[in-house]
């Protein structure tokens, strides 16, 4: 049974994050990036055509943005614990590519949904839609091809002086 005290200790702020922080969180951490780039990408797509611009190209500029705003989170928050982003310079690079090479195709569901959907409804509710369609894309191709264990190859320590 589970008594006020334990369950208020459940709901401290530092249970919550570390709970957060957990290997099986992974999915919330990817729908809490993807939705915060998926913001931006309406956003930007909203005041792009608002400012006259055509809305494809205006969707495509939104993504390009978005899609490094999401790659700087998922390296900090979503994919912290996979060691992309430590041991140097070279891993990091490697990994942006690999990211890179990974949402190339998510970002061509992006664009090729919103084309389909965006003379039948509203500029930005087809952004959304094409977000939406390459989220999975993205997720599985993220955590298979970028992100992977097996694919991260581990920081060797240094020999130690003699």
């Amino acid at each position: 049974m589970i008594t006020p005290q334990v369950a208020a200790r459940l709901w401290t702020p530092a249970a919550l994050w570390y709970r957060l922080n957990s290997e099986g969180a992974r999915p919330l951490r990817f729908a809490m990036v993807g939705g915060s780039a998926g913001l931006l990408q309406l956003l930007l797509l909203h005041e792009l055509v608002r400012w006259g611009l055509w809305s494809l190209p205006a969707n495509a500029i939104a993504i390009v943005i978005s899609a490094e705003v999401n790659c700087a989170l998922s390296f900090a928050f979503t994919w912290r614990g996979s060691r992309a982003w430590t041991g140097g310079i070279r891993r990091v690079a490697i990994t942006w590519g690999r990211f890179h090479a990974a949402i190339s195709v998510g970002m061509g569901i992006n664009l090729a949904a919103f084309a389909v959907v965006r003379l039948a409804i509203p500029v930005t509710l087809a952004g959304a839609v094409g977000i939406l369609a390459a989220a999975i894309w993205n997720y599985l191709a993220n955590s298979v091809f970028t992100f992977h264990p097996a694919l991260i190859e581990p920081v060797v320590p240094a020999e130690p002086a003699a």
